[in-house]
């Protein structure tokens, strides 16, 4: 580029280009038809789509915490495609995601007491892994750990 015209031109093309990859990007996020699974294309060859960070919520959760203020955590999210269920493979379905790498949802148990945190993660990850094991196909897990601080993962 030799002066600032030219910059500026370059410039306002790649802009453009940006915003018109990013526009077919977000068209493609749109769900399938009910009942059909969304297929992703890249030319005319069939990719495989992986969501490499899916949280997910277990109904087992709610009797470890719903008698302390992260109650809510769980029971506000509870009908929704977090649920592991039959709703989250068809949410998967509708938008074309052939695997999922699921992981909870945050830290939030760090406000429970050992006990309780210590319960809430072996449900997590005891169903979790029930989870992926019937469908090694679609899913893969990452596992929750007790603390952040190595003097509280003593036993």
């Amino acid at each position: 580029m030799t002066n600032r015209r030219d910059f500026l031109r370059t410039a306002a093309g790649a802009g453009a280009a940006v915003l018109a990859g990013r526009l077919d990007f977000l068209s493609a996020q749109t769900p399938a038809a009910s009942g059909k699974r969304r297929e992703v294309f890249v030319g005319r060859k069939r990719v495989k789509v992986v969501d490499i960070h899916g949280h997910f919520l277990i109904p087992d959760e709610i009797a470890v915490v719903k008698d302390t203020p992260l109650a809510a955590n769980v029971t506000n999210t509870f009908n929704g495609t977090l649920l592991l269920g039959p709703q989250r493979i068809q949410a998967l379905d509708d938008f074309g995601i052939d695997m999922q790498v699921l992981s909870h949802q945050g830290g939030w148990w760090y406000g429970l007491g050992r006990d309780a945190a210590r319960q809430l993660i072996t449900i997590q990850n005891e169903k979790l892994a029930e989870w992926c094991c019937a469908d090694l196909a679609t899913s893969a897990t990452l596992s929750a750990t007790r603390s952040r601080r190595p003097s509280s993962c003593r036993a």
